[in-house]
């Protein structure tokens, strides 16, 4: 994709990452197909969920685990 940037004209292609949703400070920026995506990075700024749990968060929405129930239900603050 960042071979398309430069192909329109714009100078920042070259710190583009190849990512569903990217956090940088306190802002963040996500693709259109990514609301999942966008969603963890705003969770986990915001500090809603640990570390583990924000991961079974994403697990459970975006990849459809049923595994990372468990996990959020754990009383585990992880």
């Amino acid at each position: 994709v960042s071979f398309y940037l430069a192909a329109t004209g714009y100078g920042g292609g070259a710190r583009y990452v190849e990512a569903d949703a990217v956090t940088d400070g306190g802002l963040i920026t996500a693709g259109p197909t990514e609301p999942v995506a966008l969603a963890r990075e705003v969770f986990g700024l915001l500090g809603v969920y640990g570390p583990k749990k924000l991961d079974a968060w994403y697990r459970l929405f975006h990849d459809s685990d049923p595994s990372a129930y468990e996990v959020l239900e754990g009383k585990d603050e992880g």
